[in-house]
């Protein structure tokens, strides 16, 4: 799993696209 940072990164543009959802 990458980390915290990249995530949150990321999820912004495609949380859908990375398949986990996670808590912002």
């Amino acid at each position: 799993m990458r980390r915290a940072t990249n995530t949150i990164n990321y999820s912004n543009a495609l949380p859908l696209a990375q398949g986990v959802q996670f808590d912002v």
